[in-house]
């Protein structure tokens, strides 16, 4: 997807702001604006025919053919009959696939891309150049900045608007963001670790937003060796839309193995996730360390190889956490665990997400006095963690293939674990409106000789099938309906 703006050459009363269009294929482009005066209508003409007048905000084309220029011209006619000065777009649709446009300040040149990294046998060729120009009709052009996409279609076009978006040289939107456009599924089977480096790198980057459009990006190799996309002191970050997977065929770590994190943010600032799967990571899927404003929202975490989403530590907090709406399953440890999130008045929230069959692998040997063996846990791990609001979550069927017996509590899987063992290190949590279900030890439960207070509320749940309903010496219980 590509982006083109243009500015009248006036502004008076009725006059049209914010025009631009969006350039979707070969063959269909929308082209948006901003009425000053909302009661006023928009004519559009194309290539001088006129198409229509419209009460609207934007115009979409279809059909258009790629050979040809396309000049859209714009101006607003209010109920006198007086109209504003026309606005004028000029681009062409043949060039969508490429991976990046600059255009110079002044709007009647056109800049050339710039130069891609080397490419791979495994990446397809990048599309070129694509021929853009605005003019007016009633005054000389002004200077100013357009706004354009990074289009990505393979692995070298990706790396190549993620390199652009860390040093700055993406032009902004409307919103005050460089945008990166995943345009197809896109493979990596070469060098997945460039220099050493992560796939996609995001370090010290800021106000960037990728749009997968519902694409999959694939690693299938280097999953052991380097992250695919870190965001090490990145603020205002989103990411929407995609999938990220490290190929199911691959197999996972295990924690002595040390792999990398999949995906890695520290000392970051206001780091989104919105519509995203991720899947199959070799280690942990999902690492934030020292964040502040992280959001996982409406996406999905699955098959993770050592732990799902991970949030710590104890000397590099965390805050202002939201997972919500989110569906977490088969992961082979804790799905989420809190290791490190302060806060206050709650700030931190756990909501209406779905916990389902994760901690089904053990990973870490269980304390000595109980022999030799691998230890459950819990599917959701709140054990350093202050100002939290675990609420209206479904948390079912935590069993672990590998784990150390326990007898009437099973292989020691619990729905939501707290505090570290010996010491307190979990303040004001709110538990409420959970349904936990068929895990085979505790449905809620306090790690042994974790310190427990007044401060930890748990009412309004409804426990199920668990093997014991709580183990919660000096929280604050109830009422909480409990099956067998």
């Amino acid at each position: 997807m590509l982006l083109f703006s243009g500015l009248p050459s006036s502004a008076r009363a009725g006059d049209l702001a914010d025009v631009h269009a969006l350039v979707y294929s070969t063959t269909a482009a929308e082209v948006f604006w901003r009425r000053t005066h909302p009661t006023d209508r928009v004519e559009i003409l194309r290539n001088g025919a006129i198409v229509g007048l419209y009460d609207a905000s934007s115009y979409s084309f279809q059909n258009l053919d790629a050979t040809q220029g396309h000049r859209i011209q714009l101006r607003a006619l209010d109920a006198h009959g007086r109209v504003s000065a026309p606005v004028t777009l000029t681009f062409g649709t043949a060039g969508f696939e490429l991976p990046v446009r600059q255009i110079l300040p002044d709007i009647s040149e056109v800049a050339e891309p710039e130069s891609a990294p080397s490419q791979r046998p495994q990446d397809t060729e990048l599309s070129t150049t694509t021929q853009v120009s605005l003019d007016d009709d009633t005054a000389a052009a002004t200077s100013t900045s357009l706004a354009i996409a990074c289009s990505a279609n393979s692995t070298a076009s990706l790396q190549h608007c993620t390199s652009l978006a860390r040093s700055g040289k993406l032009p902004r939107g409307d919103d005050g963001r460089a945008n990166i456009s995943i345009a197809s599924d896109i493979k990596c089977g070469g060098n997945c670790c460039p220099g050493g480096a992560p796939l996609l790198n995001l370090d010290n980057a800021s106000d960037i937003r990728i749009n997968g459009n519902g694409h999959r990006i694939l690693r299938r190799t280097n999953q052991r060796s380097c992250s695919l996309l870190t965001l090490h002191n990145a603020s205002n970050v989103t990411l929407t839309d995609v999938t990220l997977d490290d190929d199911e065929t691959v197999d996972s770590c295990t924690v002595a193995d040390r792999c990398p994190r999949m995906l890695w943010m520290r000392e970051a600032r206001n780091i989104e996730f919105k519509q995203v799967t991720v899947r199959y990571s070799k280690g942990y899927a999902i690492y934030v360390q020292g964040t502040t404003g992280f959001s996982f929202l409406d996406s999905t975490l699955e098959y993770s190889g050592v732990l799902g989403l991970y949030i710590g530590h104890e000397e590099d907090a965390s805050s202002l956490v939201r997972v919500e709406r989110s569906v977490f399953r088969d992961n082979s440890t804790n799905a989420l665990a809190l290791l490190g999130v302060d806060g206050t008045e709650q700030t931190t929230v756990i909501a209406d997400n779905i916990f389902e069959r994760n901690h089904a692998v053990g990973q870490w040997p269980v304390a000595p006095r109980y022999g030799t063996g691998l230890t459950g846990g819990g599917q959701v791990y709140l054990a350093r963690a202050e100002g939290v609001r675990f609420v209206n979550n479904r948390v079912v069927d935590g069993f672990c293939a590998n784990c150390y017996w326990h007898g009437v509590l099973g292989t020691g899987v619990t729905g939501v674990e707290m505090g570290i063992p010996g010491r307190a290190t979990v303040k004001d949590i709110e538990i409420t409106g959970n349904t936990v279900e068929n895990n085979d030890a505790y449905a809620v439960a306090a790690n042994v000789s974790s310190a427990i207070d007044s401060s930890i509320r748990v009412h309004g749940n409804q426990l199920r099938g668990n093997g014991a309903p709580w183990r919660l010496n000096g929280a604050t219980l109830g009422p909480n309906t409990v099956w067998d």
